[in-house]
């Protein structure tokens, strides 16, 4: 659910840096040279996120990369990224929020 919450957050900053562009996929979104010019923490926790989703069983049943089974996650999972997500948002709040 938070990758999903990330996407959406990720699309309306695609739709306030590039109004004339078409929003790609996520993966690609947290990947772009502005977005990660604009919001650079924020950018790399958001790709560590959605690298642990795509781990996920409920992402897909095999890696894409690897063809390995994937896994259930964990709590430690997000813990272990749960404080660079606070200095992503809050550096969200402080570059783009009006």
């Amino acid at each position: 659910q938070l990758d999903s919450y990330c996407d959406l957050l990720t699309a309306e900053i695609w739709k306030r840096l590039k109004p004339t562009k078409t929003y790609p996929n996520f993966g690609h979104a947290i990947k772009d040279p502005l977005l990660k010019a604009t919001l650079p923490q924020m950018m790399s926790v958001f790709l560590l996120l959605h690298d642990l989703r795509l781990q996920s069983t409920t992402a897909h049943p095999r890696s894409l990369k690897t063809g390995m089974p994937t896994r259930r996650l964990k709590h430690r999972d997000f813990y272990n990224i749960r404080r660079d997500l606070i200095r992503a948002f809050d550096e969200f709040e402080s570059t783009m929020a009006p």
